[in-house]
């Protein structure tokens, strides 16, 4: 688990473009606090034994001394200077050898800490242990085996896993407890160890292979237009939706060169709307640098001559393990300049695989990508999307994940060759059952138009005409955190700190309030329209358009505008 700072308290200072960390909150990593709550559910129905621990500075021992008051039975903290300013793998590196030498049956950890957003530490550390991995759990059943429930973007996955194992959680598998007020503290069953305990020989700044060069504050307040309501607002909105959509047309690049330079790999994975724009933005950064364009993936496109590459590969039949397998045995025959992979579930999974068994760095859910004299520059926000960090890979090939949605579509003035290739399945996890997320919910996942709902929808009845104007629209329908909470919408539609963060042309929040926690998932939304009938809600500040209304007579009176 991990201690982090409270990212809606984080500051950022603009003349040293430093994150000011100083009187900060730091509290335990909420995701990571699931995974306390389920060992010690496991424990109570099984009687196993339970242990947390982190690797952090000495002021960690509060997030420990909280797991052991909530339950847990052992903590170690594992501290040492030479640990500063570790990136990823290192962390994966130490806690990984922590596991080994303590022995568990089952690593349980959170799908990511809020202050980095990566998902990479729990993938990593079971490559490096050797150990099966499922991530995004959302329920757990023991016997001899594990049976789980695994949610992703688009559904949830029933599967079956082998102990030992690895597992990430995700929010929705429990409510962690409180702790009662007369439980005493605990810091005198701490146990502090360093590199030497693990026999390690590690600086954090020193073997990390990805750098931190650079940090940018992101600014979400934005001046809101007030539109009045009556018959000419939703000329207005369409208006809007139809301006922020003119640069659909997408641009030609040359990759029509005689020498390459070297070779730029995306790698597509699930998703065909996902691999088209990582295709796209190789194929951007190559056309610049003569570099020889691969995609790599199981999509089966549906017209594999237009993916903008100057060769595909189309691999079916494996799993995560199996594709991570294949990927790295051909960076090993090939040596490319760079690899991006989108950041779905699974696509971070295969990431931190292929990251972890070659010790290169990687960057989660970048946002924007360039090359230049230091190879890929990526851009990652952190801290709830608050900062922009500028990061380079000390070693190649780079490695990122980049958000799905961020990069336009492009055609190319070549066909690419295309390869299919059957592999068997590489890995010890059987699936079974797939429940799809409702045919009605579209993904946002590259959405260009979403309606967000926030608790100004009073009624569950209510939502099939929310549903009726997305569909009229084209749109995808998302929500905070409260209304999933309620079961009005599938949890894969959540967007904020601990949901989905999106970046649609336009955003029409109708009845959401505006709090941090939802703000952080709407930061690259292009314009964002407002819906409520408090003009005094925070969500107007960071809002393009306001209307003054109450949601549902929005919603009713554009349905009658769009049916008339």
């Amino acid at each position: 688990m991990k201690q982090v700072p409270d990212v809606n308290k984080i500051k950022f200072d603009p003349e040293t473009k430093r994150i000011v960390r100083k009187d900060v909150p730091l509290m335990m990593n909420s995701f990571d606090k699931k995974a306390v709550e389920e060992a010690i559910r496991i424990s109570e129905r099984h009687g196993w034994e339970t242990c947390v621990a982190t690797m952090g500075p000495p002021q960690a021992v509060e997030v420990i001394n909280e797991a052991l008051r909530m339950g847990i039975e052992r903590g170690y903290l594992i501290t040492d200077p030479s640990l500063a300013n570790s990136d990823t793998l290192i962390t994966s590196r130490v806690l990984a050898a922590f596991a080994l030498r303590y022995g568990p049956d089952l690593v349980l950890m959170g799908k990511y800490s809020l202050d980095g957003e990566t998902s990479q530490v729990p993938a990593e550390v079971s490559a490096l242990m050797g150990w099966p991995y499922v991530p995004s759990v959302s329920k757990i059943m023991i016997s001899d085996h594990l049976e789980l429930e695994q949610e992703l973007e688009n559904g949830i996955y029933t599967c079956s896993a082998p102990l030992p194992c690895v597992l990430s959680l995700s929010e929705k598998i429990n409510r962690a407890r409180a702790i009662k007020p007369d439980t005493p503290q605990m810091y005198d069953r701490i146990v502090q160890i360093d590199t030497k305990w693990l026999g390690l020989d590690l600086d954090g700044g020193r073997d990390s292979p990805t750098a931190v060069i650079g940090t940018e504050q992101v600014n979400s307040n934005r001046s809101p237009v007030f539109i009045d309501p009556g018959a000419d607002m939703y000329r207005q909105i369409m208006e809007i939706i139809r301006v922020s959509r003119k640069n659909d047309r997408m641009k030609t690049i040359d990759l029509n060169y005689a020498e390459f330079r070297g070779e730029a790999w995306a790698i597509a994975i699930d998703s065909e709307n996902a691999s088209l724009e990582i295709a796209s933005k190789v194929a951007d950064i190559a056309s610049e640098n003569s570099f020889y364009v691969r995609v790599i993936g199981n999509v089966e496109f549906s017209d594999p001559r237009s993916v903008p590459a100057h060769h595909v590969d189309i691999i079916s039949g494996t799993d995560a393990v199996g594709l991570s397998y294949y990927i790295v045995d051909e960076i090993k025959k090939h040596s490319p300049e760079f690899l991006i992979f989108p950041s779905t579930v699974t696509g971070r999974q295969i990431s931190s695989l292929v990251a972890a068994r070659f010790g290169l760095g990687l960057t989660a859910d970048c946002v924007d990508l360039s090359y230049g004299d230091r190879g890929l520059l990526q851009y990652k926000p952190a801290f709830g999307g608050g900062v922009i960090a500028e990061i380079i890979s000390r070693k190649k090939p780079a490695m990122a994940t980049a958000r799905p949605g961020m990069f336009r579509k492009v055609k190319v003035n070549i066909e690419p060759s295309i390869s299919h290739m059957s592999l068997d399945p590489a890995g010890r996890i059987r699936y079974g059952q797939f429940i799809p997320v409702p045919q009605e919910f579209k993904p946002l996942e590259g959405s260009r138009l979403i309606l967000g709902i926030g608790r100004g929808l009073k009624r569950k009845e209510d939502l099939p005409k929310i549903m009726e104007l997305a569909s009229m629209l084209g749109a995808s329908v998302g929500g905070s955190r409260p209304i999933v909470d309620m079961n009005y919408i599938p949890r894969q539609q959540q967007i904020g700190l601990t949901g989905s963060a999106v970046s649609p042309d336009v955003y029409i929040a109708l009845g959401i309030s505006g709090q941090d926690n939802h703000i952080v998932g709407l930061r690259y939304a292009r314009k964002i329209i407002a819906v409520n009938t408090d003009r005094n809600a925070p969500i107007f500040r960071y809002s393009d358009y306001g209307i003054i209304m109450d949601l549902m007579q929005f919603v009713e009176g554009f349905l009658h505008f769009l049916n008339a």
